[in-house]
């Protein structure tokens, strides 16, 4: 058909084509596969790739890939030396966002110009330097280098999960940490589909979990991402933070709630709002009873030293009625006494006659254990 339209109407009437059919592309990719463009290639290039109508670039685009992926690297280079001196910057980056995205690429991006760098890391939907094996450590590193440079941290995450099973000593859980960081703080590319956030950030994290990655560093993310992963990942290391170290426990309430000592202020900022958030749901979700081991025997020195630890804290800061509430919670997961079968465990009983009952909203036994009240 595209011969046809050749020879009676000639290039003009296949640029009518073009513009009159649903998908351009399939123009260029004719062109391309059956070699039959009839005008000068430097012209062609010059005057549809990055064109402002939609569809000669589209056309175009087309046009190139087909060429860079049939004929390789000497028909890049070939078109690269005769017409760079014609191309915008823009016309350059697309020409470079058509071709393989391999070493040959990244070179050709490093001695472009700041302009021509910039146009292609906003734009590039592909980056697959995880399974081009010509790839070393600092090369699959300065891609997601530029990445962040670009701030395309959201594609980063999405990369970087993709590929989760190739990274291992590639990309550093330092590096990891860095991009998951970066993209909590800022907006999502436009088209990024943010839906598939919470599934990628997950993948991350869990495999954070399984690196020498700091704790604190993990404790950090886990906290950021606590919302955007309600449904997908179990904030482990949070909960494991609040039930052995009583003053982050109180710091989070202080996120929330008041002191009873001070008067109630109306004015709190956005970002005040939001750790508050945050701060409720890993309290209302949070059911990890300081003290219980793995195998639900309980250290109960351990416990009375966290309780008594919490409640002086609490009440350094005026908020000693919320922080019984809570620990009155926590308590509520106790696992059964392996001695005599009853809930709540011995430790907790002892606990509570040693230091006054705990205004726990929900102290009753949540597996139909032996109960003492």
């Amino acid at each position: 058909m595209l011969q046809e339209i050749l020879k009676v109407q000639g290039w003009d009437g296949v640029l009518k084509l073009s513009e009159q059919v649903i998908k351009p592309a399939l123009v260029g990719q004719t062109l391309a596969k059956a070699e039959l463009l009839p005008i000068d290639l430097g012209s062609f290039l010059e005057g549809n790739l990055g064109a402002s109508e939609a569809w000669r670039s589209q056309m175009a685009q087309e046009f190139v890939t087909v060429n860079a992926y049939k004929q390789g690297e000497p028909w890049i280079a070939a078109c690269v030396n005769e017409n760079l001196m014609r191309w915008s910057s823009e016309q350059y980056g697309e020409f470079l966002l058509c071709l393989p995205f391999n070493v040959s690429l990244l070179n050709r991006l490093d001695a472009a110009t700041d302009e021509v760098q910039k146009y292609f890391w906003k734009r590039t939907p592909n980056v697959h330097f995880f399974d081009v094996d010509q790839f070393n450590v600092d090369q699959a590193d300065h891609v997601l280098t530029q990445l962040i440079k670009f701030q395309r941290f959201y594609s980063a995450i999405k990369i970087l999960q993709r590929d989760i099973k190739k990274i291992h000593g590639i990309i550093s859980p330092e590096r990891i940490a860095q991009v998951l960081y970066l993209s909590i703080q800022a907006p999502p590319e436009p088209d990024f589909d943010i839906s598939i956030l919470s599934y990628c950030s997950s993948k991350l994290l869990n495999y954070l979990e399984k690196t020498k990655i700091s704790r604190e560093r993990l404790v950090h993310l886990e906290w950021l991402y606590l919302q955007i992963n309600k449904h997908y990942r179990s904030p482990k290391l949070l909960y494991e933070e609040l039930s052995t170290n009583p003053t982050f426990f109180v710091e989070v309430l202080q996120c929330i709630f008041p002191s009873e000592n001070e008067p109630l202020s109306e004015e709190q900022s956005a970002k005040a709002k939001t750790f508050a958030k945050l701060a409720w749901d890993l309290l209302e979700s949070w059911n990890q009873m300081p003290g219980v081991q793995e195998d639900d025997s309980v250290d109960a020195e351990f416990l009375r030293e966290w309780v008594i630890g919490a409640r002086k804290l609490a009440a350094e800061c005026g908020r000693t009625e919320i922080a019984d509430i809570y620990i009155g919670n926590s308590l509520a997961s106790s696992p059964t006494d392996e001695t005599d079968g009853v809930w709540p465990h011995r430790a907790v009983r002892d606990l509570i006659e040693g230091t006054g009952r705990l205004r726990g909203d929900v102290m009753e036994p949540s597996h139909g254990e032996n109960f003492i009240d």
